[in-house]
C-alpha cells in the first residue's frame, strides 16, 4: 500500500549506503588479492633475476668454438629472458603506481643488459660469420647475396670492436677476449673481398664488363668458368684490383639503369600509331600553311 511504499522510499538512501559499503569491502578484498598475487609474482621474478644474473656473470665460461651452435642458442635464450625481464619490470612498476605504492627499483635489469651486451655481440656475430664465410668463399659465386655480405662483414667488424673493448675492462674475460679478437681479425681479413663481391654480383654485369675484369686479372674470368667461386678469384690475385673491379660493377649498374629506361621508353612508343595517310598529311600541311 502507499504507506509501505513511502517507508521503502525513505529507506532507500540507507540501503544504497549499505550497498556502497558492501561493494567497497569487496573491492578492498579484490585489491588485496591482486596485491598478494603481485607480491608472489615479484618474489618469483626476484628469483629469476638472481638466476639470470648468475648466468650472465658466468657466461665467460663458454669459450669453445667447437660448441658454437650450442653457445649461440644459449645466448639467444638469454636475450629472450632479458627482454622478458625488462617488460616484466615495467609491468610491476606500472601496477605499483596504480596501487599507490612506491615503485620497486629494478635498475639491476638494465645493469644486466649492459653487462650482457658484449656476449650477445660476440656470439651472434661469430655464429653468423663462421656459418657464412665458407659459403661465401667456396659456394657458387652467383648465389652470394652481395648486400647481406657487405652489411654482415662491415657491421660485424664494428660490433666486435666494441665487444673487444668491453671485454678488456673485465677481469674474467680470459679466453672469451681472445676469441673476440681472433674472430674480428678473421672478419677484417675477409673485408678486402667485399668490393669484389659487390662489383661482380652487380645485376648490370654483361660480357663486356667481364672482359674488362679478365684484362685486370690477366686470365679469363666469367660466370662460365669451371670454378666460379670467390676463393678462386682470390687465388687469381683479384683482391689487388678490388677497387677497379668495384668501379666496373658500379658502372655496369648505371648502364643497366639507362638500358632499362630506354627499353621502357621504346615499349611505350611501340603502342603509339602515327597516321601518315595522304588524307591526314594534307590536312596537317594545310593547318601549318594557315599559320
Amino acid at each position: 500500500d502507499d504507506a509501505s511504499q513511502r517507508y521503502r522510499v525513505f529507506g532507500c538512501p540507507k540501503q544504497a549506503a549499505d550497498m556502497c559499503l558492501q561493494v567497497e569491502v569487496q573491492l578492498q578484498e579484490i585489491e588485496e588479492d591482486f596485491l598478494k598475487s603481485q607480491q608472489e609474482e615479484q618474489d618469483k621474478f626476484d628469483e629469476n633475476l638472481a638466476d639470470l644474473a648468475n648466468t650472465v656473470s658466468t657466461f665467460s665460461a663458454y669459450n669453445d668454438l667447437k660448441l658454437i651452435e650450442e653457445i649461440y642458442e644459449n645466448a639467444m635464450s638469454v636475450n629472450v629472458e632479458l627482454k622478458k625481464a625488462q617488460e616484466q619490470a615495467k609491468l610491476f612498476n606500472s601496477r605499483e603506481t596504480l596501487f599507490g605504492k612506491e615503485q620497486t627499483d629494478y635498475s639491476i635489469v638494465q645493469q644486466l643488459v649492459k653487462e650482457w651486451e658484449p656476449f650477445t655481440q660476440l656470439w651472434t656475430t661469430t655464429y653468423h660469420f663462421l656459418k657464412d664465410v665458407d659459403t661465401w668463399m667456396t659456394g657458387p659465386f652467383d648465389q652470394i647475396d652481395a648486400k647481406y655480405c657487405e652489411n654482415s662483414v662491415t657491421n660485424g667488424s664494428k660490433t666486435l670492436f666494441k665487444a673487444v673493448k668491453a671485454f678488456e675492462k673485465r677481469d674474467d674475460a680470459g679466453e672469451v677476449l681472445n676469441i673476440a679478437k681472433d674472430i674480428k681479425d678473421k672478419i677484417d681479413e675477409f673485408l678486402p673481398n667485399v668490393p669484389i663481391v659487390l662489383g661482380l654480383r652487380n645485376a648490370g654485369m654483361r660480357e663486356r664488363h667481364w672482359e674488362q675484369v679478365s684484362t685486370l686479372a690477366g686470365v679469363t674470368v666469367s660466370p662460365d668458368m669451371e670454378e666460379f667461386t670467390l676463393e678462386k678469384m682470390v687465388e687469381l690475385g683479384m683482391v689487388a684490383h678490388a677497387a677497379a673491379i668495384a668501379d666496373i660493377g658500379d658502372r655496369s649498374g648505371k648502364e643497366l639503369g639507362i638500358e632499362t629506361q630506354l627499353n621502357a621508353m621504346m615499349s611505350a612508343w611501340e603502342k603509339v600509331f602515327f597516321d601518315r595517310s595522304e588524307e591526314h598529311t594534307s590536312e596537317l600541311q594545310s593547318r601549318i600553311k594557315s599559320r
